[in-house]
């Protein structure tokens, strides 16, 4: 009777269940997947088979990201109850429109040319042989203003 094992056919596994706890490991700590091959010595190509034979593993691994972010709003939600600093730092990130500590100013402006200007520029592009339409457009803007000098 042979009692010797057979050994499985075709290629040992390229990500091995020591990579796949490695891989877990550096999402659960906020990884991005770069940073995660590169802990795990996994190639970019091997993960993403491996996450098209398990797509059970890529919503561990998803969940995983999310770790580092829910632990993060737990600690802000738990510090607001008696750090009035806390309180001000998530309502100024959250409504910077009301609360926000910088003012934000919205500044439009829009130019005309002068007259002087307008008209030196017309003489170069006759003598150039080019198009005044846009010039045109600015000199009727600039004679319908005011003159406030």
């Amino acid at each position: 009777m042979n009692t010797q094992k057979t050994r499985p056919v075709g290629r040992p596994p390229v990500v091995t269940d020591s990579a796949i706890i490695k891989l877990e490991n550096a999402f659960a700590i906020g990884a991005n997947v770069s940073e995660a091959l590169h802990t795990a010595g996994v190639k970019k190509d091997a993960y993403y088979n491996l996450l098209k034979r398990e797509p059970e593993l890529a919503e561990r691994f998803d969940a995983l990201r999310q770790n580092p972010v829910i632990k993060a709003r737990q600690r802000v939600y738990d510090a607001l109850d008696n750090d009035t600093s806390t309180a001000k730092w998530l309502l100024e990130r959250k409504l910077p429109q009301e609360y926000s500590p910088k003012a934000q100013i919205e500044i439009s402006h829009t130019h005309t040319l002068d007259s002087q200007l307008l008209e030196t520029i017309r003489k170069f592009n006759q003598r150039e042989g080019r198009q005044d339409d846009v010039i045109e457009a600015e000199a009727v803007e600039a004679k319908s203003l005011p003159d406030l000098g």
